[in-house]
């Protein structure tokens, strides 16, 4: 295949108007996509992907084309086995699923902990060791350092290092093929870094991000624990649902990110594991506390992170409407009733959900 170049310089500067949050109706449960496929989405993938109102484009996206094991392809400062570049993969599969649908919002997955070495940032990042992270006694590979792992860190705390980060996403943008970025570790400060270091670090890195939003058309997403840097317009929580205690994480999470007007998406798993079966109580738990707290621009998703062949689940297609009000929480139990009928109800004491659907014909 083809190598796109996208032509623009790391120094670039975007001139954009205010950034937009993707399309959002009450109508039916407003949801998102997130992950990849190592080759080319078919016509009908891409026209169900479209259905969405945002997708976003895993960095594991279209790797067929790319050589070795992306994982341990990398060899000090020997990124050739890895291959280039991802951006251009993602910026190819956002210009087929535009001509699909202009106004899904597309958002490419960028990292800012690891220069993952399959990106073209990254062979540039890795020119400059001056740039690479260090904590108090060595280069920094990850989060913390681990000694598997060859890949290099994102120095924030130094303007050539994120100048480099967000060229990549700055580039993607200005391909007019992608609409913003996933950031991940976005609130993570790598460990043990010198007292000095980590003070630079933990104040350049969320002005970094408040300004890459300021440049990009969409939002810009802060993965993947639910809490995003002031200036940032949208955050991800993975593993919505994890350990089943929702009245205490999942919904004052999302209540807090609808208060601060910023999107929010819901990542879970039980309408991929049950698509079948909307009865399903995992199902009928994990749908009602994202629609107990939902609020405009929240967004439910169901994916693996890789693999996931686009699907539109036949729950999507139930009546919602807007809701009638905010939820109630009455001895323990929320309740909240939206314009179509529907009608859910959250117990915090057995964290269980459930939701009667309104007698209506689906949209099929």
């Amino acid at each position: 295949m083809a190598r796109l170049s996208l032509g623009v310089s790391s120094a670039l500067v975007l001139a954009v108007a205010e950034p937009q949050l993707p399309r959002f109706s009450w109508d039916t449960l407003p949801v998102a996509w997130h992950s990849a496929l190592n080759r080319n989405f078919t016509s009908d993938e891409l026209h169900t992907l479209a259905r969405y109102a945002a997708v976003t484009l895993e960095k594991s996206e279209g790797q067929a084309v790319l050589p070795g094991n992306i994982e341990t392809c990398q060899n000090g400062t020997d990124l050739s086995r890895c291959g280039c570049c991802e951006e251009d993969e993602m910026v190819r599969v956002g210009k087929s699923l535009k001509a699909v649908s202009s106004d899904v919002t597309v958002i490419a997955y960028t990292n800012s902990i690891i220069a993952y070495p399959w990106y073209r940032a990254a062979h540039e990042f890795t020119e400059h060791p001056d740039l690479w992270l260090r904590d108090a006694c060595t280069i920094l590979n990850n989060i913390k350092q681990n000694p598997v792992e060859t890949w290099h860190v994102w120095d924030h705390a130094q303007q050539g290092a994120r100048d480099i980060f967000t060229s990549q996403c700055k580039n993607m943008v200005a391909s007019g093929a992608v609409d913003s970025c996933f950031v991940d570790g976005c609130k993570n400060i790598p460990k043990n870094l010198a007292a000095e270091k980590d003070a630079e670090y933990s104040a350049e890195k969320p002005k970094m991000l408040a300004a890459l939003q300021q440049e990009v058309r969409g939002p810009l997403i802060c993965g993947s624990g639910g809490k995003a840097w002031d200036g940032m317009m949208g955050t991800q929580l993975q593993n919505w649902g994890k350990g089943a205690v929702y009245s205490t994480r999942e919904i004052p999470m999302m209540q807090n990110a609808m208060a601060s007007g910023i999107m929010f998406e819901a990542h879970g798993n039980a309408v991929c594991n049950h698509p079948e079966d909307p009865d399903h109580p995992d199902v009928q738990t994990e749908l009602a506390a994202f629609l107990v707290s939902a609020g405009e621009h929240a967004y439910y998703m169901c994916s693996r992170w890789s693999g996931t062949v686009p699907t539109w689940y036949s729950i999507y297609d139930r009546p919602l409407g807007a809701p009638l009000s905010d939820a109630v929480l009455a001895d323990g139990v929320y309740t909240r009733e939206f314009a179509s009928g529907t009608k859910v109800t959250y117990n915090t004491t057995s964290e269980r959900g459930s939701i009667a659907w309104a007698n209506a014909t689906f949209m099929v």
